[in-house]
């Protein structure tokens, strides 16, 4: 009988599709901002227009570059409640409309108006369809200019204040980073909370904040950003006849510096009796955009602090499980804000916590960013930059924001080149010179009697205050 001979069947598997593998790369070029128009008021205010067409909405968004760093000594928090009251009532045309008909009419139109005011400007906007733009813009121009400050307004702002300031206060987080600023900054007006403090805001009258709001308010050194369902020129003469000059503002640059103590490591345990874990600050003075190691210091905070992939994430939470948020910043503000990490852990593992902070940041000095963590990051910074412009009030507001405190048109659009020149080396210099472990202060919101006690082992010395 014949044999059938076998077939050698082949163990190999063959690679029917060839893996995908993505070439690494990402966008540096200049970014692509939709087109917009200057000019300036007879007034001296600077107007930019960006039009889009495509939905019939409009925005109008008032820039005042001083901040509430301006506020008188002893009233911290004047601008802010100033801002809130501007809202409630104005003199349009001669005639005085009250908290209840003003915000009749910006409703009725379907309109929206809001107030801000941090460290480093103010902001008044309002928003709505473009048929009614010009109405709006005249309220807009109204509450700048001729808010109403009625008495019984104020007071009415100012309880609603002071009754926050109860919840806030019960918050960890806000209460340390409170006392994070004025542990790091004393009683300079960067150690004074945007919004105030009880006392602050307990003695401020409707006189002064008035006084303050109109002293503030110079439109000769403000900016107006307009967007939407909207032409350049339409707006030229309507903005000359309802914005007129005012008195002058303060000059930001008389300013003192903040005094820089290098006595240290200082920790300030902030004691409360109920804690359930201890709520942590860390850092020292910060940076300001104006910076020339800024970008540098945006990618070495990326890699340390914030996000998955970065080595706090990595290192404190997913290895040893001490946190389940941690973050940190060097500073973004236009001018000087702390550099602060910030994050919160079990009172009985405080230690712990407070030493990984420093081992991590210790290790980074010492031996700086890998190749992958240098690119991954860059990819990071300029694949998600362009997702800060998706809308066109928020790309002609960063505009108009850089404008306002002396930066140029190239600082919005050359940022991924400017991420993409960060070297390995930047990175280890910078992180080195930021870092100043004399200056450290930290700020602990906790159970004093548990927390003091860990603080006095770890390796680094410090001087410890209690806080009661």
């Amino acid at each position: 009988m014949a044999t059938r001979n076998k077939t050698t069947r082949s163990t190999r598997t063959l690679d029917v599709v060839p893996k995908f593998l993505p070439k690494k790369w990402y966008d540096t070029s200049p970014l692509h901002l939709p087109d917009f128009d200057q000019f300036t008021l007879n007034c001296g205010m600077h107007v930019l227009v960006m039009p889009r067409r495509e939905v019939p909405v409009w925005d109008a968004m008032f820039i005042n570059p001083q901040g509430t760093l301006l506020d008188p000594a002893n009233a911290s928090g004047c601008l802010s409640l100033a801002a809130d009251i501007v809202r409630d009532g104005v003199v349009l045309q001669g005639n005085p409309i009250g908290k209840s008909e003003f915000s009749q009419r910006i409703e009725q139109k379907g309109a929206s108006l809001y107030t801000s005011a941090g460290y480093y400007r103010n902001i008044v906007g309002v928003r709505g369809l473009s048929k009614h733009r010009f109405e709006l813009m005249e309220y807009l121009a109204a509450v700048i200019q001729n808010p109403l400050f009625l008495p019984e307004e104020c007071e009415r702002e100012r309880q609603l204040l002071l009754a926050q300031f109860a919840t806030k206060y019960d918050s960890p987080d806000w209460h340390t980073s409170d006392a994070f600023r004025k542990f790091i900054y004393g009683d300079h007006p960067l150690g004074h909370p945007e919004e105030g403090t009880r006392e602050s805001i307990a003695l401020a009258t409707n006189e002064m904040l008035q006084a303050h709001w109109q002293h503030i308010t110079d439109v000769s050194k403000c900016y107006l950003v307009v967007t939407g369902d909207c032409s350049v020129n339409e707006w030229r003469s309507v903005l000359n006849e309802l914005f007129i000059n005012g008195n002058s503002p303060h000059d930001l640059s008389a300013l003192t510096e903040p005094q820089t103590v290098s006595d240290g490591i200082r920790a300030q345990v902030l004691h409360r009796a109920n804690a359930k874990q201890a709520t942590i600050g860390v850092g020292h003075r910060g940076i300001s955009r104006k910076h020339p190691d800024y970008y540098a210091l945006q990618v070495l905070e990326q890699i340390l602090f914030n996000g998955m992939s970065s080595r706090f994430f990595k290192i404190i939470r997913a290895k040893h499980g001490l946190t389940y948020g941690i973050g940190g910043s060097f500073g973004r503000e236009f001018g000087e804000s702390p550099f602060m990490i910030s994050t919160a852990t079990a009172t009985e593992t405080t230690h712990k916590m407070i030493s990984c902070i420093i081992e991590i940041i210790e290790e980074f000095q010492q031996r700086g960013a890998t190749d992958k963590e240098l690119f991954d990051t860059k990819s990071y910074l300029c694949g998600s930059y362009p997702l800060f412009f998706e809308t066109t009030t928020a790309a002609a507001s960063e505009i108009t924001i850089n404008f306002s405190h002396g930066l140029p048109l190239e600082s919005v659009t050359n940022y991924r080149a400017k991420i993409d020149q960060v070297t390995k080396a930047d990175l280890l210099r910078v992180a080195r010179e930021h870092v100043r472990w004399n200056e450290l202060r930290i700020v602990i919101d906790g159970v004093a009697e548990e927390i003091v006690p860990q603080l006095e082992k770890c390796k680094k010395p410090m001087a410890i205050s209690v806080k009661k």
